[in-house]
C-alpha cells in the first residue's frame, strides 16, 4: 500500500503548536526549535497541503478556514498515533 501522506507525519506536531498558537515564535517555544526553523517548518506545511495555514492579519497571524478545519482534528490523530506507534501497554 503507497497511498500518499500530504504532510509528512512528523510535522504534525508543528503543525498543531502553530494553529493552536497562531504564532511562529510561540510554536517554536513549544516545540523547543528555533524561529527560524519553525518558519522553514511552517513553509513545508503549506507546501504539502496547499494552503497557507496562517495569514498575517494587521500584526499577527490568524488561522486561513482550512487552518481552522484541520485544528480539532489534529490533537486526536496525534494521540492515536502516538498510541499506535508507541510501546506497547502492559495488561
Amino acid at each position: 500500500m503507497s497511498e500518499f501522506l500530504p504532510a509528512p507525519l512528523e510535522l504534525l506536531p508543528a503543525l498543531l503548536a502553530l494553529l493552536e498558537t497562531e504564532s511562529v515564535t510561540l510554536a517554536a517555544r513549544r516545540l523547543h526549535v528555533g524561529q527560524p526553523a519553525m518558519s522553514k517548518t511552517l513553509e513545508r506545511l503549506r507546501s504539502a497541503l496547499g494552503d497557507d495555514l496562517l495569514v498575517r492579519e494587521g500584526r499577527k497571524l490568524v488561522r486561513t478556514r482550512r487552518g481552522s478545519e484541520l485544528l480539532p482534528e489534529l490533537a486526536p490523530l496525534l494521540t492515536s498515533a502516538q498510541r499506535l506507534l508507541g510501546p506497547p501497554r502492559l495488561f
